[in-house]
C-alpha cells in the first residue's frame, strides 16, 4: 500500500488491511511517533506497521525514512516479542544490530516481522525483518535482559 501525499497526514490514515491501532502500551515516544499497527499472522506471530509520514523522513535524504525510526518500530516490537517469550516478565535492550538493505519512502507501509531465536533463564535472543513493498529494507538482531532473572 502506498500514499503519496506530501502532507504529514499520519493520524488520519486508516489502519492497514487486517492492522488493528497499536494501543498495548502507554508510551509517551511512541505517541509522538505513531500511530502504530499491529496483527497477528496465520501462525500467531505480531506483525507490526506504520506508515511513513514527513515527520520521519531523514533531514538529508528528501523523501527517505530516517533509520532512527526503524529502529525504534524494531526494539518497540521486539521488547513485546521478548515480553511474551519470557512469560510476562520485564524485560530491557541490552542491544541492538541492525544492517539496513533498502530504503522506505513517504507513504510507504513498513512492517515489522520479529521473532524469538533463543530464550535462556535470563536473556532473550530475537530479531526481526523489516520491509516495505519493495522488500526487506533492514534486518536486525537483539538480546534482552529479562529483569529479575539470574
Amino acid at each position: 500500500m502506498r500514499h503519496t501525499t506530501e502532507e504529514d497526514v499520519s493520524f488520519l490514515h486508516p489502519a492497514p488491511p487486517g492492522f488493528v491501532a497499536f494501543s498495548e502500551i502507554a508510551d509517551p515516544l511512541v505517541s509522538h511517533v505513531g500511530p502504530m499497527y499491529q496483527r497477528l499472522d496465520d501462525t500467531g506471530e505480531r506483525i507490526g506497521a506504520f506508515f511513513v509520514t514527513a515527520r520521519h523522513l531523514d533531514q538529508t535524504g528528501g523523501s527517505v525514512l530516517h533509520e532512527g525510526m526503524l529502529l525504534l518500530a524494531a526494539d518497540l516490537f521486539l521488547g513485546l516479542t521478548a515480553f511474551g517469550a519470557s512469560q510476562g516478565r520485564r524485560c530491557v535492550t541490552l542491544g541492538l544490530n541492525a544492517s539496513r538493505l533498502g530504503v522506505a519512502r513517504l507513504g510507504d507501509l513498513v512492517e515489522i516481522r520479529p521473532r524469538i531465536d533463543g530464550v535462556a533463564p535470563s536473556i532473550i535472543q530475537a530479531s526481526a525483518r523489516i520491509s516495505t513493498h519493495a522488500g526487506i529494507i533492514m534486518n536486525i538482531s537483539s538480546h534482552w535482559k529479562i529483569l529479575g532473572a539470574s
